[in-house]
């Protein structure tokens, strides 16, 4: 899993400590932002030190760290949350959200490398930090007048995922670049665990060698 850095520096480092019990996810309610535009929205339009959440997830999967996971977040202050969880972001408005008057804005389905990338991501953090499945929670678990990340995120899928067992780093990364130089067009991504015969291996491996001649 590859965590870039935005580049992005906080106006001062006047942070309190954060001590994660909880993982909350959140969605931008934008269709398409970047890491720059949270920036815009939280820094230099709310004044706030530095971008609420801890990590921000592109729609084609990439991963930005925000904040350091130490320093409190800013983006739930029910029960202190900014105090006690990891704040993850995804670009997108899982939910029909009037942005202008009789104007609305919806995206209806997570796209896949999204998915996998905030699944991986969530993977690695509860077991890092010792965080139960039972405290991945959604924004609107704790802020129940948002529907944050969404009513059209699949929220009872997500974490089923999270229940599996984990998938290497390295199945991972080979799953995704099959996908992206077109070798698979299908979703395999359920059978990742799954142990194949020697000589399935060597059609694939000959397929693919005449796919990049």
């Amino acid at each position: 899993m590859k965590i870039l850095d935005s580049g992005l520096k906080p106006k001062s480092y006047n942070f309190t400590k954060n001590i994660p019990e909880f993982l909350l996810i959140h969605h931008a309610l934008a269709t398409n932002c970047t890491i720059k535009d949270l920036y815009t929205w939280h820094v230099i339009d709310n004044k706030w030190n530095f971008i609420g959440y801890h990590f921000f997830i592109t729609k084609d999967g990439k991963i930005y760290k925000c904040r350091e996971i130490e320093w409190n977040g800013a983006h739930c202050k029910e029960q202190k949350m900014n105090n006690r969880s990891i704040g993850i972001c995804l670009e997108g408005c899982y939910e029909k959200y009037e942005y202008k008057k009789g104007k609305f804005i919806e995206d209806k389905i997570v796209p896949e490398l999204q998915m996998n990338a905030l699944i991986e991501l969530t993977q690695n953090l509860t077991e890092k930090y010792k965080i139960p499945t039972a405290k991945v929670k959604r924004h609107h678990d704790f802020a129940s007048y948002k529907l944050c990340p969404g009513d059209n995120f699949p929220w009872n899928s997500f974490i089923e995922e999270l229940k599996k067992p984990k998938i290497a780093n390295w199945k991972l990364e080979a799953y995704k670049t099959a996908r992206e130089i077109g070798y698979i067009s299908s979703d395999w991504s359920e059978k990742l665990n799954e142990d194949i015969p020697v000589w399935a291996m060597f059609i694939m491996l000959n397929n693919l060698y005449k796919k990049l001649k």
